[in-house]
């Protein structure tokens, strides 16, 4: 796939996903462009890795991982988008990177404030979401034939003669 394309679907998984950090974070007075910048360092970094040869690689090669992706990305989005589960889901991360900012004794409602708070929370999301696409992947290998044609060559055990 193209960059571009790439970006942009990354951009709106992204963008559907924060909704309900987002609006909470609203009503707690976050900046927004500390979010909003967060939210493209995530973006970007997806873009990237899905530009990687080894995620292209397999994207090409593992049916079941495709299935898996889109799987774990899709109940992503529906949890984003489906009221009141994307604020539980979110709730817990987004309190647990509140917490670790205030440790750091950034001063609040402040850009970096809400910035730093967004990539801990989305790191923390991203590791969730990519566990269980693991999982996924797991599960739906069972089911699904990979396209990767077989590498090498038959092992042929040599016993030595007596």
């Amino acid at each position: 796939m193209r960059p571009l394309i790439v970006l942009c679907i990354w951009g709106g998984v992204c963008a559907l996903a924060a909704v309900p950090s987002f609006v909470i974070a609203r009503e707690q007075n976050f900046e927004t462009l500390g979010m909003v910048s967060g939210v493209v360092v995530f973006v970007v970094a997806y873009t990237v890795i899905s530009g990687s040869p080894g995620f292209r690689r397999t994207w090409g090669h593992d049916r079941a991982f495709r299935i898996a992706m889109f799987i774990s990305y899709g109940i992503r989005i529906a949890i984003g988008v489906v009221y009141p589960l994307g604020f539980l889901v979110d709730l817990i991360p987004g309190m647990m990177s509140v917490g670790i900012v205030e440790r750091l004794e950034v001063p609040r409602w402040t850009f970096i404030n809400s910035f730093l708070t967004t990539l801990i929370q989305g790191a923390f999301l991203s590791v969730v979401f990519a566990f269980l696409t693991w999982l996924l992947h797991v599960i739906v290998r069972r089911f699904v034939r990979s396209q990767e044609p077989p590498r090498g060559f038959a092992v042929v055990p040599i016993t030595p003669e007596r």
